[in-house]
């Protein structure tokens, strides 16, 4: 890994830190926070991501998944996507990733470079 001179690594704390504070940064940040205060909407949250995932996984695997098992993923959705908390995350979360989209393509232009091509090498 290369190491940055101390002037570019200030550079970089200091743009991440205007990103961070971005209005659009913010409310996901607010939205996060919100969440995570709210016991009953986390663990809402969580549960599904977690029976997400394992369902995903096996599926990828090529494991046939049982009726009762996609219809209790297909009932936690509907709750999830009814909590106000997580639906104000998520909503907060697209905004934030467009607008990171943006500054990302400014970036680019501006450097000259394609940072994901770059990435992907």
């Amino acid at each position: 890994m290369t190491t940055l001179s101390p002037e570019l690594q200030q550079a970089a704390q200091d743009f991440g830190a205007a990103l961070r504070q971005h209005g659009m940064i913010q409310q996901y940040l607010q939205a996060v926070s919100a969440l995570n205060a709210e016991p009953a909407a986390r663990d809402l949250d969580e549960r599904f991501e977690t029976l997400r995932a394992d369902l995903v996984a096996r599926q990828r695997a090529g494991e046939d998944l049982p009726a009762d098992e996609v219809q209790a993923f297909y009932a936690l959705r509907k709750e999830v996507t009814g909590n106000p908390l997580i639906e104000k995350r998520d909503n907060a979360l697209t905004m934030a990733k467009g607008y990171l989209a943006n500054v990302g393509l400014d970036l680019n232009q501006a450097l000259g470079l394609d940072f994901v091509k770059i990435a992907n090498a």
